[in-house]
């Protein structure tokens, strides 16, 4: 029985993409329109093959693609690294000192500074080496999160290696979140490579770009892409939008982009409805634990 060659990133994604445009297709240069850090993004297009094929759309949609370490020390994973600090901040009675931080916020500058400054608990027993390393790796994770400087390495200062391990595997195998998906680095040079840093698709930020200005960017250079910014960016606001200039880098190969349309679909079909608040969960729990 023959051996499953082991997959690699570079099958991933096919280098050598067409000059039609096709789902799949991953660019540079894209414009983030003030959502995202900096002015351009890579993202991969998700318009349909068909109205790509027939000229049905004037505009092209895109997510973006962004690196992972980015991802991990963004505004969309602090909650994550809340919940990996509370229970320590709960051990030393921290918690009820000041208010909770809601999903997407981080603590307030007077709870961070009480972290700071804790080294002993209500009884004077001073906290261990460990847990005063975690809290002030914490600290300086959110120090780094309001400079907009936050990557993954802060997370190994006050997440545990076993679960930060975890994490991480979770995040390459697409089982972390729904909101996001794994792409591999790819490995060749940064500035041509189509993901230069393992990175993760942002299913969250769907963007798009018009197609003649993608078009106008396949046929020409940075000069001449510089100068179009400058001559029309003033009447063309999407233009002035897209200082860099774009690219097509590659395309990402067929059950990949299917496994990526798939989740992103998967994630925005589903209709859902309003949750119960924490209080009420439990009170049904009880109700429910003494049902006869």
């Amino acid at each position: 029985m023959p051996i499953e060659a082991p997959l690699q990133p570079a099958h991933f994604y096919d280098c050598m993409p067409l000059a039609d445009h096709r789902p799949g297709d991953i660019w540079s240069g894209l414009p983030t329109f003030g959502l995202l850090p900096g002015s351009s993004t890579r993202g991969v297009v998700i318009t349909p093959a068909c109205d790509l094929a027939n000229r049905k759309c004037e505009t092209l949609s895109f997510l973006p693609i962004v690196s992972a370490s980015q991802y991990l020390g963004s505004v969309s994973f602090r909650y994550e690294c809340w919940l990996e600090i509370e229970s320590l901040l709960a051990k030393f009675e921290l918690i009820n000192q000041h208010p909770k931080p809601t999903r997407f916020e981080l603590i307030s500058g007077a709870a961070l500074q009480d972290i700071e400054n804790y080294s002993q608990d209500t009884k004077g027993k001073k906290i261990s080496e460990d847990d005063r390393a975690r809290l002030l790796g914490y600290c300086e994770y959110v120090k780094a999160a309001e400079a907009g400087s936050a990557t993954a390495s802060h997370l190994a200062n006050f997440i545990k290696n076993d679960r930060l391990k975890g994490l991480l595997s979770r995040l390459v195998t697409n089982s972390m979140k729904a909101d996001i998906h794994f792409l591999p680095a790819e490995g060749s040079s940064a500035e041509y490579s189509p993901t230069p840093d393992h990175s993760v698709v942002l299913f969250r930020y769907p963007l798009t770009v018009p197609i003649d200005l993608l078009d106008r960017a396949q046929n020409s250079s940075f000069a001449l892409w510089q100068a179009s910014v400058a001559a029309e960016g003033e009447r063309r606001s999407v233009l002035a939008s897209m200082p860099n200039w774009p690219i097509k880098l590659a395309m990402l190969k067929g059950e990949f982009f299917a496994d990526l349309i798939s989740r992103y679909l998967n994630m925005y079909i589903r209709l859902g409805s309003t949750d119960f608040q924490e209080q009420s969960v439990r009170d049904i729990a009880e109700e429910i634990k003494v049902q006869k």
